[in-house]
């Protein structure tokens, strides 16, 4: 492992908050075979919109919705244990717009997105190559679909 000190570049570390820890929601929506389907949605649209975004961002849960992200609460210091990370989410998604994956035109997103950390972040972390990263990443979607994903619209 290469270690290097970079001038003014700072790098914190923390417990998850309330020593809890989640896996990502950020593709949730409501299955065809939903014996509720109006309830399941309403639920959907509760969870993702601003009420429960900005309690979920207090708690220390990453949001993605701009109108959380850029509070300026969470900008405060004493907010930044837990969502000091918020700035550069905001600079990120700015860098975005325009940008549309067809990972959400997919029935196998969910499964997708969650197996698409693994290879990405050993890339970011340096343990392998951004070539190697896209070819497992290649490898477990062909596995998740079966073959070539089917892409909807």
């Amino acid at each position: 492992m290469q270690t290097e000190k970079v001038a003014g570049a700072q790098m914190g570390v923390a417990e998850a908050p309330e020593k809890k820890a989640y896996i990502g929601g950020f593709l949730l929506a409501v299955s065809a075979s939903s014996a509720h389907p109006k309830e399941a949605m309403d639920f959907v649209a509760y969870i993702g919109g601003h009420d429960a975004q900005m309690e979920f961002a207090k708690a220390g849960g990453t949001s993605t919705l701009m109108s959380v992200l850029s509070d300026p609460a969470f900008a405060a210091p004493e907010s930044r244990a837990k969502t000091g990370h918020f700035a550069t989410l905001l600079e990120i998604f700015e860098s975005m717009k325009g940008f549309r994956s067809n990972l959400f035109d997919t029935p196998f997103g969910a499964k997708i997105y969650n197996t698409m950390q693994i290879p990405l972040q050993s890339a970011a972390a340096g343990q392998i190559s951004a070539r190697q990263a896209a070819e497992q990443l290649a490898g477990e979607v062909e596995k998740i679909c079966g073959g070539p994903c089917p892409i909807g619209k």
